[in-house]
């Protein structure tokens, strides 16, 4: 799932799985890529919701073209019976490309079964995310928004670094132990 907010664009690290596993012959701009491998990238059950965030206007512009990664943004206001009810839609089109398997239709070349082996996976992806994204808003799972993280980023911005805050604690304390004393 991808979130557009404040000239940004947040991705899930699930995505980038899906993305290395399931789509071979397409690459990652390469500030894109330093961002996602960073120093090591592991993906396990804990992290898999987590969000990286790019906001250089080639990276953005990427994830905008992106259009197999769900962008929240289009749901934000949608209940989960709206999601699941565009799920269906993806459903009932991923039966009928499934049909092209099961051998009801013969392909001409590789590349067009490659093609559709991709739209296929793709679709199934598509799918998982919007189960995930309903059973968000139904309250059945939770993991962070960007939304949410920058407003803690906020409030504790507001509230000063904690070695600010610690050292505005120590220099409050002495300042009232003086003033008891001088009293």
């Amino acid at each position: 799932m991808k979130i557009f907010l404040n000239n940004k664009v947040y991705v899930q690290k699930c995505d980038f799985m899906f993305f290395f596993k399931h789509l071979q012959g397409y690459s990652l701009p390469e500030s894109v890529s330093d961002k996602v491998f960073g120093d090591v990238f592991i993906i396990s059950d804990d992290t898999k919701n987590d969000f990286i965030e790019f906001d250089t206007d080639e990276e953005i512009e990427f994830f905008r073209n992106c259009d197999w990664i769900i962008n929240y943004n289009e749901f934000e206001n949608a209940t989960p019976e709206d999601i699941m009810e565009y799920a269906e839609k993806i459903y009932v089109e991923r039966d009928r490309v499934s049909e092209l398997f099961n051998g009801k239709i013969v392909f001409f070349n590789q590349s067009d079964y490659c093609k559709k082996l991709n739209e296929y996976e793709i679709m199934g992806f598509q799918i998982y995310t919007l189960n995930k994204l309903a059973q968000l808003k139904k309250g059945n799972i939770s993991f962070e928004l960007p939304e949410k993280i920058i407003e803690k980023e906020e409030q504790i911005s507001e509230k000063g670094s904690i070695i600010d805050r610690i050292l505005d604690a120590y220099y409050s304390r002495k300042v009232n132990n003086i003033l008891k004393k001088l009293k």
